[in-house]
Order: C-alpha cells, then structure tokens, then sequence
C-alpha cells in the first residue's frame, strides 16, 4: 500500500473539545483543543488512532504523526496499547505511548481505539557530566 492509497481509505477526523472558544468573527481562540482521530482503520483490522487536547497551533503536526502512525500500523506492524512509539524525524527524538481508550463514539460504532501521546524528547548531552541519553 502507498500514502496515497491509505490517504484514500483512512481520513483523519478533526474535532474542536470546546465549541464555546469559538471566535465570534470565525474560526477559533487560542484556547481551542482539538481532539484528532483517524477513521477507517477497522477496515485494516486495526485501531483507530487519536490525540486529544491537541493546540490549534499543533493540529498539523499531530495530523501528520497520527498519519504516519496509522500508515506504519497498517504497512509495517501493527501498533498495540502501552507501546512505546518513537519518531526520530526531528531535530531530536520524541516518544509517544500508547493507551487504550474507552470511548463511547468508539464503541457505539464498533470500534477500537489507541489514544497516542508524547510523553518526552530525547536530548543527546556532550557534557562531561553526562555520559547517557536524557528523557525529557
């Protein structure tokens, strides 16, 4: 399967958590989180995948990882609850965990979830005083 071939099954879900941050004069305030879930994935006998709490600044970059999650899921391996994930496309590593969810939008719909969330950066220290990696 090709990117284009997923981007035509699987369709990542934006939704605003609080619809009341609205601006009056349209789109939303800086206060808006999102919460990002793809849709489609049971068709690959695979979870569907979500963040929740996403900034409006980071809703790009949370689209771009829950794609590239999905797309390794699907292609490579399939991702389970309570891995740890790592992205090294970076300037440095960040690492995401999975867990479960339990979600009544999921489960009245017949569908499973995993919620994906960073939980640190990985900075390499040429300090002498630290001679191994730091999570962060």
């Amino acid at each position: 399967m090709t990117p284009e071939e997923y981007r035509d099954e699987v369709t990542v879900m934006i939704t605003p958590e609080q619809p009341e941050h609205r601006d009056p004069r349209g789109g939303f305030t800086g206060e808006q989180t999102f919460w990002l879930h793809t849709f489609g994935m049971d068709k690959f006998d695979r979870p569907e995948i979500e963040m929740r709490g996403v900034p409006g600044v980071y809703v790009g970059a949370a689209g771009g990882y829950i794609n590239t999650w999905a797309f390794h899921s699907i292609e490579r391996c399939r991702i389970k609850a309570d891995e740890n994930l790592m992205d090294e496309s970076g300037p440095f590593p960040i690492v995401f965990t999975t867990t479960p969810v339990v979600d009544p939008w999921y489960s009245e719909r017949g569908l499973k979830a995993l919620r994906i969330e960073a939980v640190g950066a990985i900075f390499h220290c040429a300090h002498e005083h630290h001679e191994e990696e730091t999570v962060h």
